[in-house]
Protein backbone atom coordinates (compact mmCIF):
# COMPACT_ATOMS: atom_id res chain seq x y z
CA UNK A 1 0.00 0.00 0.00
CA UNK A 2 2.70 2.47 1.52
CA UNK A 3 4.67 1.65 -2.42
CA UNK A 4 1.56 2.53 -4.37
CA UNK A 5 0.76 5.33 -2.38
CA UNK A 6 4.68 6.39 -3.46
CA UNK A 7 4.11 5.74 -7.15
CA UNK A 8 1.33 8.06 -7.36
CA UNK A 9 2.93 11.13 -5.74
CA UNK A 10 5.93 10.61 -7.54
CA UNK A 11 3.83 10.70 -10.76
CA UNK A 12 1.70 13.91 -9.57
CA UNK A 13 5.17 15.57 -8.74
CA UNK A 14 7.08 14.87 -11.29
CA UNK A 15 3.80 15.79 -14.02
CA UNK A 16 3.93 19.10 -11.85
CA UNK A 17 7.06 19.96 -12.02
CA UNK A 18 7.39 19.44 -15.85
CA UNK A 19 4.09 21.45 -16.37
CA UNK A 20 5.74 24.26 -18.18
CA UNK A 21 4.60 26.16 -21.08
CA UNK A 22 5.71 24.82 -25.07
CA UNK A 23 7.64 27.74 -25.34
CA UNK A 24 6.86 27.57 -29.02
CA UNK A 25 2.97 27.50 -28.49
CA UNK A 26 2.74 30.14 -25.66
CA UNK A 27 4.88 33.41 -24.78
CA UNK A 28 5.25 33.75 -21.05
CA UNK A 29 5.54 37.65 -20.11
CA UNK A 30 7.85 37.79 -16.85
CA UNK A 31 9.30 41.34 -16.98
CA UNK A 32 6.37 43.12 -17.75
CA UNK A 33 2.79 44.28 -16.01
CA UNK A 34 -0.70 45.15 -17.14
CA UNK A 35 -3.23 48.19 -16.40
CA UNK A 36 -6.61 47.54 -17.98
CA UNK A 37 -9.81 49.44 -18.26
CA UNK A 38 -12.57 46.95 -18.16
CA UNK A 39 -16.46 47.46 -18.77
CA UNK A 40 -18.61 44.02 -17.01
CA UNK A 41 -21.99 43.46 -17.29
CA UNK A 42 -23.74 40.79 -15.27
CA UNK A 43 -27.39 38.93 -15.75
CA UNK A 44 -29.06 35.89 -13.70
CA UNK A 45 -32.10 34.13 -14.64
CA UNK A 46 -33.69 31.67 -12.65
CA UNK A 47 -36.39 29.64 -14.11
CA UNK A 48 -38.98 27.71 -11.58
CA UNK A 49 -41.35 25.12 -13.49
CA UNK A 50 -44.19 23.14 -11.94
CA UNK A 51 -46.25 20.56 -13.19
CA UNK A 52 -49.36 19.79 -11.45
CA UNK A 53 -51.46 16.80 -12.01
CA UNK A 54 -55.30 16.59 -11.43
CA UNK A 55 -57.22 12.81 -11.20
CA UNK A 56 -54.20 11.65 -13.63
CA UNK A 57 -55.64 13.36 -16.53
CA UNK A 58 -56.31 17.16 -16.56
CA UNK A 59 -53.04 19.15 -15.49
CA UNK A 60 -51.91 22.88 -14.64
CA UNK A 61 -47.94 23.96 -15.76
CA UNK A 62 -47.10 27.34 -14.28
CA UNK A 63 -43.70 28.90 -14.99
CA UNK A 64 -42.23 31.76 -13.29
CA UNK A 65 -38.70 33.61 -14.92
CA UNK A 66 -37.08 35.67 -12.29
CA UNK A 67 -35.17 37.68 -14.08
CA UNK A 68 -31.97 40.64 -12.91
CA UNK A 69 -31.37 43.57 -14.16
CA UNK A 70 -28.52 44.31 -16.46
CA UNK A 71 -25.62 45.25 -14.05
CA UNK A 72 -23.31 46.78 -15.55
CA UNK A 73 -19.92 48.06 -13.94
CA UNK A 74 -16.86 49.70 -14.73
CA UNK A 75 -13.23 49.83 -13.34
CA UNK A 76 -9.26 48.77 -13.46
CA UNK A 77 -7.26 45.17 -13.36
CA UNK A 78 -4.19 45.02 -12.81
CA UNK A 79 -1.84 42.17 -13.70
CA UNK A 80 1.13 41.05 -12.32
CA UNK A 81 3.52 37.44 -13.01
CA UNK A 82 2.26 36.40 -10.01
CA UNK A 83 -0.67 38.38 -9.29
CA UNK A 84 -3.56 40.20 -10.46
CA UNK A 85 -6.64 42.05 -9.02
CA UNK A 86 -9.21 44.62 -10.26
CA UNK A 87 -11.97 46.83 -8.96
CA UNK A 88 -15.50 47.73 -10.33
CA UNK A 89 -18.26 50.10 -9.48
CA UNK A 90 -21.84 49.88 -10.55
CA UNK A 91 -23.03 52.24 -12.71
CA UNK A 92 -26.51 53.96 -12.20
CA UNK A 93 -28.08 52.54 -15.30
CA UNK A 94 -31.10 49.80 -14.96
CA UNK A 95 -32.89 48.10 -18.32
CA UNK A 96 -35.92 47.27 -15.62
CA UNK A 97 -36.81 50.58 -14.57
CA UNK A 98 -38.85 49.42 -11.23
CA UNK A 99 -35.14 48.23 -9.71
CA UNK A 100 -32.99 50.90 -10.56
CA UNK A 101 -32.71 51.33 -6.84
CA UNK A 102 -31.78 47.89 -6.27
CA UNK A 103 -28.49 46.68 -4.72
CA UNK A 104 -26.58 44.29 -6.73
CA UNK A 105 -22.93 43.04 -6.33
CA UNK A 106 -20.57 40.29 -8.74
CA UNK A 107 -17.25 39.62 -8.56
CA UNK A 108 -15.17 37.03 -10.93
CA UNK A 109 -11.50 36.21 -9.56
CA UNK A 110 -9.20 33.69 -9.79
CA UNK A 111 -5.32 32.72 -9.84
CA UNK A 112 -3.21 31.17 -12.25
CA UNK A 113 -0.44 27.84 -11.54
CA UNK A 114 0.62 26.25 -14.51
CA UNK A 115 -1.60 24.02 -15.73
CA UNK A 116 -4.12 25.21 -13.14
CA UNK A 117 -6.66 27.77 -12.66
CA UNK A 118 -8.76 28.43 -9.54
CA UNK A 119 -11.52 30.80 -9.76
CA UNK A 120 -13.64 32.53 -7.43
CA UNK A 121 -17.09 33.36 -8.08
CA UNK A 122 -20.30 35.70 -5.96
CA UNK A 123 -23.21 37.20 -7.18
CA UNK A 124 -25.42 38.96 -4.66
CA UNK A 125 -28.78 40.45 -6.58
CA UNK A 126 -32.14 42.25 -4.78
CA UNK A 127 -35.00 42.43 -6.92
CA UNK A 128 -36.14 40.54 -9.98
CA UNK A 129 -38.54 40.85 -12.94
CA UNK A 130 -41.00 38.26 -12.82
CA UNK A 131 -42.68 36.81 -15.35
CA UNK A 132 -45.42 34.39 -14.92
CA UNK A 133 -46.87 31.56 -17.31
CA UNK A 134 -50.02 29.65 -16.61
CA UNK A 135 -51.12 26.74 -18.95
CA UNK A 136 -53.49 24.14 -18.11
CA UNK A 137 -55.91 22.24 -20.70
CA UNK A 138 -58.25 24.99 -21.84
CA UNK A 139 -56.89 28.50 -21.07
CA UNK A 140 -53.11 30.32 -21.31
CA UNK A 141 -52.68 32.99 -19.27
CA UNK A 142 -49.58 35.62 -18.84
CA UNK A 143 -48.29 37.45 -16.08
CA UNK A 144 -45.74 40.31 -15.12
CA UNK A 145 -44.85 41.51 -12.08
CA UNK A 146 -41.63 42.81 -10.33
CA UNK A 147 -40.57 41.27 -6.78
CA UNK A 148 -38.03 43.76 -4.72
CA UNK A 149 -38.48 41.57 -1.97
CA UNK A 150 -36.34 38.75 -3.73
CA UNK A 151 -33.26 38.21 -2.51
CA UNK A 152 -30.54 35.84 -4.35
CA UNK A 153 -26.53 35.00 -3.35
CA UNK A 154 -24.63 32.76 -5.16
CA UNK A 155 -20.89 31.22 -4.49
CA UNK A 156 -18.68 29.15 -6.29
CA UNK A 157 -15.43 27.85 -6.48
CA UNK A 158 -13.86 26.19 -9.40
CA UNK A 159 -10.71 24.34 -10.40
CA UNK A 160 -9.61 23.65 -14.11
CA UNK A 161 -6.84 21.66 -15.42
CA UNK A 162 -5.37 22.47 -18.96
CA UNK A 163 -3.15 19.30 -20.26
CA UNK A 164 -1.66 20.13 -23.01
CA UNK A 165 1.77 22.29 -22.51
CA UNK A 166 0.49 24.47 -25.71
CA UNK A 167 -2.66 25.75 -24.16
CA UNK A 168 -2.43 29.17 -21.72
CA UNK A 169 -5.41 30.23 -19.66
CA UNK A 170 -3.49 33.52 -18.93
CA UNK A 171 -2.78 33.75 -22.55
CA UNK A 172 -6.38 33.50 -23.94
CA UNK A 173 -8.79 34.68 -20.91
CA UNK A 174 -6.28 36.93 -18.85
CA UNK A 175 -4.23 38.26 -22.01
CA UNK A 176 -0.91 38.71 -19.79
CA UNK A 177 0.97 35.66 -21.63
CA UNK A 178 0.66 35.25 -25.25
CA UNK A 179 -0.41 32.66 -27.39
CA UNK A 180 1.97 32.06 -30.15
CA UNK A 181 0.12 29.62 -32.54
CA UNK A 182 -3.35 27.99 -32.38
CA UNK A 183 -3.51 25.06 -30.07
CA UNK A 184 -6.45 22.92 -28.44
CA UNK A 185 -6.53 21.89 -24.92
CA UNK A 186 -8.51 18.82 -22.96
CA UNK A 187 -9.43 20.06 -19.82
CA UNK A 188 -11.41 18.73 -16.70
CA UNK A 189 -12.98 20.84 -13.71
CA UNK A 190 -14.30 20.19 -10.31
CA UNK A 191 -15.66 22.50 -7.75
CA UNK A 192 -18.43 23.41 -5.04
CA UNK A 193 -21.40 25.94 -5.77
CA UNK A 194 -23.57 27.51 -2.98
CA UNK A 195 -26.98 29.29 -3.84
CA UNK A 196 -29.31 31.03 -1.16
CA UNK A 197 -32.60 32.09 -2.44
CA UNK A 198 -34.53 34.41 0.05
CA UNK A 199 -38.28 35.90 -1.11
CA UNK A 200 -41.87 35.42 -1.54
CA UNK A 201 -42.52 32.50 -4.31
CA UNK A 202 -45.88 30.78 -5.28
CA UNK A 203 -46.71 27.71 -3.92
CA UNK A 204 -48.60 25.32 -6.50
CA UNK A 205 -51.00 22.74 -6.01
CA UNK A 206 -54.16 21.17 -7.69
CA UNK A 207 -56.77 23.23 -6.46
CA UNK A 208 -54.66 27.34 -5.85
CA UNK A 209 -51.74 29.40 -5.90
CA UNK A 210 -50.32 30.60 -2.48
CA UNK A 211 -48.07 33.22 -2.06
CA UNK A 212 -45.52 31.78 0.81
CA UNK A 213 -41.86 33.15 2.05
CA UNK A 214 -39.80 30.91 0.97
CA UNK A 215 -35.79 30.33 1.79
CA UNK A 216 -34.12 27.71 -1.11
CA UNK A 217 -30.66 26.84 0.29
CA UNK A 218 -28.44 24.45 -2.52
CA UNK A 219 -24.63 23.03 -1.79
CA UNK A 220 -23.33 21.65 -4.97
CA UNK A 221 -19.94 19.48 -5.75
CA UNK A 222 -19.88 19.79 -9.43
CA UNK A 223 -17.17 17.74 -11.61
CA UNK A 224 -17.19 17.67 -15.39
CA UNK A 225 -14.73 17.50 -18.40
CA UNK A 226 -14.41 19.62 -21.80
CA UNK A 227 -12.53 21.27 -24.20
CA UNK A 228 -10.56 24.82 -24.45
CA UNK A 229 -9.21 25.78 -27.92
CA UNK A 230 -8.28 29.10 -29.89
CA UNK A 231 -7.05 30.02 -33.13
CA UNK A 232 -4.32 32.69 -33.57
CA UNK A 233 -3.90 35.23 -36.58
CA UNK A 234 -0.98 37.49 -36.19
CA UNK A 235 -2.09 38.62 -32.89
CA UNK A 236 -5.80 38.13 -32.89
CA UNK A 237 -6.98 35.33 -31.44
CA UNK A 238 -10.68 33.48 -30.51
CA UNK A 239 -10.78 30.99 -28.13
CA UNK A 240 -13.37 28.81 -26.63
CA UNK A 241 -13.49 26.85 -23.38
CA UNK A 242 -16.52 24.37 -22.66
CA UNK A 243 -17.52 21.17 -20.48
CA UNK A 244 -19.83 19.59 -19.45
CA UNK A 245 -20.05 17.32 -16.59
CA UNK A 246 -22.16 16.51 -12.89
CA UNK A 247 -23.01 17.90 -10.23
CA UNK A 248 -24.39 16.23 -6.79
CA UNK A 249 -26.84 18.61 -5.18
CA UNK A 250 -27.63 18.75 -1.00
CA UNK A 251 -30.99 20.80 -1.44
CA UNK A 252 -33.17 22.34 1.35
CA UNK A 253 -36.38 24.48 1.28
CA UNK A 254 -37.85 25.83 3.99
CA UNK A 255 -41.05 28.09 4.36
CA UNK A 256 -43.90 29.01 7.12
CA UNK A 257 -45.77 24.86 5.90
CA UNK A 258 -42.90 22.65 5.78
CA UNK A 259 -39.26 21.87 5.25
CA UNK A 260 -37.94 19.44 2.86
CA UNK A 261 -34.69 18.04 1.88
CA UNK A 262 -33.38 16.35 -1.19
CA UNK A 263 -30.07 15.02 -2.45
CA UNK A 264 -29.76 14.56 -6.35
CA UNK A 265 -27.55 14.34 -9.43
CA UNK A 266 -28.25 17.02 -11.98
CA UNK A 267 -25.94 18.01 -15.46
CA UNK A 268 -23.92 21.18 -15.46
CA UNK A 269 -22.69 23.31 -18.43
CA UNK A 270 -20.01 25.69 -18.82
CA UNK A 271 -19.16 27.61 -21.99
CA UNK A 272 -16.55 30.92 -22.06
CA UNK A 273 -15.35 32.50 -25.30
CA UNK A 274 -13.00 35.18 -25.89
CA UNK A 275 -11.87 37.18 -28.86
CA UNK A 276 -9.50 40.29 -29.40
CA UNK A 277 -5.82 41.57 -29.76
CA UNK A 278 -3.01 40.47 -27.67
CA UNK A 279 0.27 41.57 -27.94
CA UNK A 280 3.81 42.73 -26.46
CA UNK A 281 2.06 46.16 -25.46
CA UNK A 282 -1.86 46.43 -26.04
CA UNK A 283 -4.61 44.08 -24.99
CA UNK A 284 -7.98 44.53 -26.52
CA UNK A 285 -11.06 41.36 -26.01
CA UNK A 286 -14.55 40.58 -25.70
CA UNK A 287 -15.35 38.14 -23.45
CA UNK A 288 -18.77 36.38 -23.24
CA UNK A 289 -19.73 33.60 -20.22
CA UNK A 290 -22.35 31.21 -19.74
CA UNK A 291 -23.37 28.53 -17.00
CA UNK A 292 -26.47 26.71 -16.10
CA UNK A 293 -27.64 24.29 -13.50
CA UNK A 294 -30.75 22.72 -12.10
CA UNK A 295 -31.93 22.59 -9.26
CA UNK A 296 -35.15 19.93 -8.18
CA UNK A 297 -37.76 20.29 -5.46
CA UNK A 298 -40.47 17.66 -6.10
CA UNK A 299 -42.58 19.07 -8.13
CA UNK A 300 -40.86 22.26 -8.80
CA UNK A 301 -37.80 22.46 -11.37
CA UNK A 302 -35.90 25.47 -10.84
CA UNK A 303 -33.17 26.66 -14.10
CA UNK A 304 -30.10 28.55 -12.57
CA UNK A 305 -28.63 30.43 -15.45
CA UNK A 306 -25.66 33.35 -15.71
CA UNK A 307 -24.48 35.18 -18.29
CA UNK A 308 -21.28 37.32 -17.85
CA UNK A 309 -20.02 39.86 -20.61
CA UNK A 310 -17.00 41.76 -20.59
CA UNK A 311 -14.99 44.22 -22.43
CA UNK A 312 -11.20 45.82 -21.81
CA UNK A 313 -8.44 47.85 -23.36
CA UNK A 314 -4.88 46.95 -21.30
CA UNK A 315 -1.31 48.54 -22.29
CA UNK A 316 1.86 46.31 -20.66
CA UNK A 317 4.25 48.40 -18.84
CA UNK A 318 8.22 47.35 -18.05
CA UNK A 319 8.67 46.03 -14.66
CA UNK A 320 11.09 49.04 -14.44
CA UNK A 321 8.75 51.22 -13.25
CA UNK A 322 7.56 49.17 -10.47
CA UNK A 323 11.66 50.08 -8.80
CA UNK A 324 12.45 47.30 -5.79
CA UNK A 325 8.62 46.22 -5.60
CA UNK A 326 8.45 43.85 -8.75
CA UNK A 327 10.28 41.37 -7.44
CA UNK A 328 7.46 41.09 -5.47
CA UNK A 329 4.58 40.70 -7.57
Amino acid sequence: MKTTITILFLIIFSNLASAQFDTNYVHITRRKFTITPIYEMYKSRYRINNVIFDNDTAYKEVEQTYSSKNNLYLGVGVSFYRIGFSISFLLPYSNIPELKNTKSFSFIGGYSAKKFYGEFRYRNYNGFEKDVYISTQDSDKAEYTISKNVHIQQMSGLIYYFSSKRYNYDANFKNYNIQKKSAITPLIVGGVNYIDIKGEFEIIDSSSIKNVYRNINVLAFKTGAGIAGTIIYHKFYATVMSFIGASVNRNKISDNITTKNYTKIYPSLEIKTSTGYNSNRFIASFTFAYDNDLVYFKPTKIGINNFYIGFKLGYKFSYKYLGRASKYL
